[in-house]
């Protein structure tokens, strides 16, 4: 499924999803992860850094749906489609290499954020995040849900 121009501007904008996959006994099992690439011919790029139950879940069964939203324009999307485990010596080097510049951008953020604050928290999560991912989740997207209330998505605003 082609991914449009429309949908393009909202990946660009929002890197977040929670991702739905199933486990042997028909449980659902969500977790946040980012999205580091996407084309337009259908397929988003998730970094998996854990290798923990979505990786054993995927293994089993390769459906998945990521859901992203934007909460401020009371918008999202829903990505329904198949997913396969991409191993670390096969991850395009241009995916690697944007996911660990938004770490950096990311911590720096924070960084400068807590120096300003009064309380700040002591610990930076992504500080402590593994350096290298060991795969990478590939989706073809079969299909996609626009989550928009009908009247949001009938404005042209």
């Amino acid at each position: 499924m082609e991914i449009n121009a429309k949908i393009e501007r909202f990946l660009k904008d929002h890197t977040i999803a929670i991702i739905s996959t199933v486990n042997q006994q028909g449980e659902i099992h969500s977790s946040v992860k980012e999205i580091v690439g996407f084309e337009n011919t259908g397929k988003l790029f998730i970094m998996d850094l854990y290798q923990n139950k979505t990786l054993a879940n995927l293994k089993k069964n390769p459906t998945i749906t990521l859901t992203m939203v934007d909460e401020v324009k009371f918008k999202g999307y829903a990505f329904i489609g198949k997913a396969k485990i991409v191993i670390k010596k096969n991850i395009k080097q241009d995916l690697i290499h944007g996911w660990e510049n938004r770490i950096i951008k990311r911590i720096s953020k924070r960084l400068i954020e807590k120096v300003k604050s009064e309380n700040a928290a002591r610990v930076n999560f992504e500080a402590h995040l593994p350096h290298q991912p060991k795969h990478l989740i590939e989706v073809d997207i079969d299909r996609i849900i626009d989550l928009a209330p009908p009247k949001i998505k009938n404005n042209k605003r």
